[in-house]
């Protein structure tokens, strides 16, 4: 038996010899079917997985830009770090901003009306323009080519940033060294722009805008904060007192009207002639809860309240005194230069007036002379006042003492002055201009600071707000529903949503068309293969007759036709993993330069898998046996007879 079968095969093997050139007709017709199948899978391996890994990771399509519309809250670093934590798979944020000044690098002539945009480590933007901060990145900076070319820098070398600011006619630089820590191709020879991190440019903002920029030791524009006041103090005669009219217009305007004379002539009593304890009524005007405190004081000029009232009162703005828990208070006092009032105290000058320098004080035993006060570089104020002559002591003596402005985390004003005075000397309450008092009410709530390079009281700089962000999903297939997220919390959103369903509605076409084709293929294969094998068959009824004769069984004729194909897909299987290799290497081959005839050729990365190869195999296998059966079965079917007649008219 088993003879017999190895016999039937050595004639198959014969048969597939002797017709070589239809044998190898057959072989290439198979290999053509199945050898696109194999590049395909190596492109879809290789070449497309690439371009889709590109395209999940794409910069441009992974990148939304929004900012507040009608219903999203405004824009600042701690809302943004907020935000980025509530917003699902959100890899980076970065603020949409940008500043214009002028850097100076080697060359001799700086570069001026540089556009400078804020960026963040790891900015997919320049990270495929293959630069990104890194280091110290806050001292770091990335220029175009062609603008560090102008500048005479290259990498690693540093640039002096340059800001100019201007505030009633008075002009201002400031200056500080970045390193170049990145040279890319920003498009043009004329390029002038550059990146640094999105904290140094909204210092460079602080800085245009006025504030003090501490980090780069920059001061404030030379120019006071605002001054604030908790509320105001009304001051009116007997004889002149507020009206049902007044008194309605002022709460109409929002203010908490509360008599106080006992409180306030107790307070003033010192200073005040005997004659104003019958004639002087006083008045607090606040806030509907109290003195206003914070950024929420009053900043109306006293003017505006008295101007609207039918009284003749003096309004003056006021905050309450401090005390620094040893009995001496600051009073801050203020008023008009010409006004009734001052004519109720012993001394007129007591009081200052509205253009009276900030860092003043008088003291009650000496109401008509004014001394400084001083703010020394160590954050504090030194007041320096005269004592009356004593037995013990010469005629006047000098005393300094210290306000603590800068004492954290207590109160900054608890401890108002350091030191020993004798009780015989020590006042127990000094005047300053009102705007100072503010000041320092300012300072312990935290809305206005002391600059010592200037001397002055500056506004504490507000976070900086954005107008628009750029945050990068992680993936493009995150994009629709962060795009969604930000429009649900009331966001304008621009991003590439819509192409990127346009996209994943193509990939899952693109897919179903793939498979289609796979399975066309495959199918048109059996047929061809059907078709090659019944033709082979048919040209050789009559030598299967003459087999039959012989004595070869239908199982033979069977088995011939069957190894026949076999063999045909073996061989076909061999060539096309031959070839698909052959094409994997030549299309990822990069020729050199120098070959210029051959530059056209195009290079992208072809990865036949070895699972590949068992599948394109096993569909060759597949579609040859398949398309055999019936070729084979109906030759072991023939009449022998009637196969050697019909053999010999073909």
């Amino acid at each position: 038996m088993i003879n017999r079968f190895l016999f039937y095969l050595q004639l198959g093997w014969l048969d597939l010899v002797r017709l070589w050139p239809a044998t190898r007709q057959h072989i290439l017709i198979v290999t053509g079917i199945c050898l696109p199948i194999l590049l395909l899978l190596g492109l879809k391996r290789g070449h497309v997985a690439e371009l889709q890994k590109e395209l999940v990771k794409s910069p441009t399509g992974r990148q939304i830009i929004f900012w507040s519309a009608q219903r999203g809250e405004l824009l600042s670093p701690k809302s943004l770090k907020q935000l980025a934590n509530e917003l699902p798979k959100i890899d980076l944020a970065i603020p949409d901003t940008q500043r214009v000044c002028n850097l100076k690098g080697n060359s001799k002539e700086p570069a001026e009306g540089i556009t400078l945009y804020s960026t963040l480590p790891g900015d997919p933007l320049l990270k495929q323009l293959g630069a990104g901060l890194e280091g110290n990145f806050e001292e770091g900076i990335i220029l175009g080519h062609a603008l560090g070319k102008s500048l005479g820098v290259t990498l690693g070398e540093t640039v002096r940033v340059i800001l100019i600011r201007e505030r009633n006619g008075v002009k201002e630089t400031a200056e500080t060294t970045l390193k170049v820590q990145g040279l890319v191709n920003t498009g043009g020879d004329d390029s002038r722009m550059g990146f640094v991190h999105a904290s140094a440019l909204d210092r460079f903002e602080k800085y245009i805008r006025g504030f003090r920029v501490p980090e780069y030791q920059w001061a404030a524009i030379k120019a006071s904060a605002r001054d604030g006041y908790a509320g105001y103090l009304l001051c009116c005669e007997n004889n002149s007192n507020l009206t049902v009219s007044d008194k309605k217009q002022l709460e109409e305007r929002g203010f908490l009207l509360t008599e106080a004379t006992r409180e306030y002539l107790e307070l003033f009593g010192p200073w005040l002639k005997p004659e104003a304890f019958e004639k002087l009524r006083f008045y607090t005007l606040t806030g509907a809860t109290g003195w206003k405190k914070g950024r929420d004081r009053f900043h109306f000029s006293p003017s505006e309240i008295s101007v609207n009232t039918e009284a003749d009162d003096v309004c003056i703005p006021w905050n309450p005194p401090k005390d620094n828990g040893s009995g001496i208070q600051l009073i801050g006092m203020t008023l008009p230069k010409r006004t009734w009032l001052r004519s109720y105290f012993q001394n007129p000058a007591l009081a200052f007036h509205y253009e009276t320098p900030c860092f003043s004080y008088r003291s009650p035993i000496f109401a008509g002379e004014t001394q400084k006060i001083n703010l020394t570089p160590e954050k504090r104020i030194e007041v320096s006042w005269l004592n009356p002559d004593t037995d013990d002591f010469p005629a006047f003596k000098s005393f300094t003492h210290q306000l603590e402005l800068f004492q954290f985390p207590t109160n900054p004003i608890k401890s108002l002055f350091s030191g020993i005075l004798l009780p015989w000397a020590k006042p127990k309450k000094i005047v300053v201009p009102a705007d100072l008092l503010a000041y320092l009410h300012g300072y312990e709530e935290k809305w206005v600071d002391y600059d010592p390079e200037i001397n002055l009281f500056v506004a504490i700089s507000e976070d900086p707000v954005y107008d628009k962000v750029r945050i990068y999903s992680e993936t493009i297939d995150d994009v629709p529903q962060t795009v969604e997220a930000l429009k649900t919390k009331g966001f304008a959103v621009q991003s590439e949503s819509a192409r990127i369903s346009e996209i994943h509605e193509q990939d899952s076409n693109l897919k179903l068309l793939v498979l289609i084709t796979a399975m066309g293929v495959f199918l048109f294969g059996i047929i061809t293969v059907v078709s090659v094998l019944q033709d082979s068959t048919d040209r050789k009824r009559g030598t299967i007759g003459i087999l039959r004769v012989m004595g070869v069984s239908p199982f033979g004729v069977f088995l011939i036709v069957f190894f026949r194909a076999t063999a045909i897909g073996f061989l076909a299987t061999l060539l096309g993993v031959t070839i698909g290799l052959g094409m994997q290497w030549f299309l990822g081959w990069k020729p050199p330069v120098t070959w210029e005839w051959i530059q056209w050729k195009p290079i992208m990365r072809v990865e036949i898998h070895w699972i590949d190869m068992i599948l394109v195999a096993g569909g060759t296998m597949l579609c040859c046996l398949g398309g055999s059966i019936a070729p084979a079965w109906k030759a072991s079917r023939l009449d022998p007879f009637d196969a050697i007649v019909e053999g010999r008219f073909r």
